[in-house]
């Protein structure tokens, strides 16, 4: 397995590859403008007081949120496609067991949340609020 250091450096690529305003009136080209359009996206199309008392947290609504597969951020889904995505990013090795790839697979929203909110927080941006 690649050094997580390696790994997370992989995963943030590929969440800026996958931020997609295409079917959005909005232009986002630089990694800024990119989480900014994400965040302001999920802000509008997710956060409400329903959702904040049914989830609980800012960082579970979000999770819930790329759970609806948003238009915004084209993130892989199926769970081939996710523990494929796993082994390139360096988080899960080549031989990985079934065991260690449900592991994955069970926490891929969770990681996406994490390293989003990480980039949101880089770029002076949060998720709620």
């Amino acid at each position: 397995m690649k050094n997580l250091r390696q790994a997370n450096q992989n995963l943030r690529k590929y969440i800026l590859e996958c931020i997609n305003p295409e079917n959005y009136d909005v232009k986002a080209n630089t990694e800024g403008e990119k989480i900014k359009f994400l965040i302001d996206t999920f802000k509008s199309e997710y956060i409400n007081p329903k959702n904040l008392k049914r989830y609980g947290c800012i960082e579970k609504v979000f999770t819930e949120w790329l759970n609806g597969l948003p238009s915004a951020f084209d993130i892989y889904f199926y769970n081939y496609n996710i523990v494929e995505k796993g082994k390139s990013l360096g988080f899960l090795s080549e031989s990985a067991n079934e065991r260690q790839e449900t592991i994955f697979h069970n926490g891929w929203l969770t990681r996406l949340t994490i390293a989003v909110k990480k980039l949101a927080k880089e770029h002076g941006l949060e998720l709620g609020k």
